[in-house]
């Protein structure tokens, strides 16, 4: 896939301002992936994000840390044994990705991480 480089602004409805999205599809170690792949193509001053406020593409980096950061820990604990609802209790939200508490949808935006744990975690199970 060819990206084309330079642009100054790029309209990504997949992101949002917070740097939380709700996994409901696909698995958050190919969305890694991709979104990294996606953030060394391009240099943009300006990203327009599916919901929030325009932001840059520092936003991409956030997604990045929040993504890999997710996938290691429950990698972790699904190597150490946890069962899904251990992994969730001992898992809590880094306070690095904390919401601030300002915005209107910031319980919104923080009840999503207990679910998008659930799929990094599920997404290491076999396959029935």
């Amino acid at each position: 896939m060819e990206i084309a480089s330079n642009l100054e602004v790029v309209f990504a409805p997949l992101v949002n301002h917070t740097a939380s999205q709700r996994f409901s599809a696909g698995d958050p170690a190919g969305y890694a992936r991709t979104l990294a792949r996606f953030s060394e193509a391009l240099e943009v001053e300006t990203l327009v994000p599916g919901h929030g406020q325009i932001t840059s593409e520092a936003i991409l980096g956030r997604y990045l840390d929040y993504l890999q950061t997710l996938v290691h820990a429950a990698r972790a604990a699904h190597r150490h044994g946890w069962t899904l609802e251990e992994t969730l209790e001992l898992t809590p939200l880094w306070d690095r990705f904390t919401v601030p508490p300002d915005l209107p949808s910031e319980a919104f935006y923080t009840g999503l991480h207990p679910y998008n744990l659930q799929r990094a975690y599920l997404e290491l199970e076999p396959k029935k």
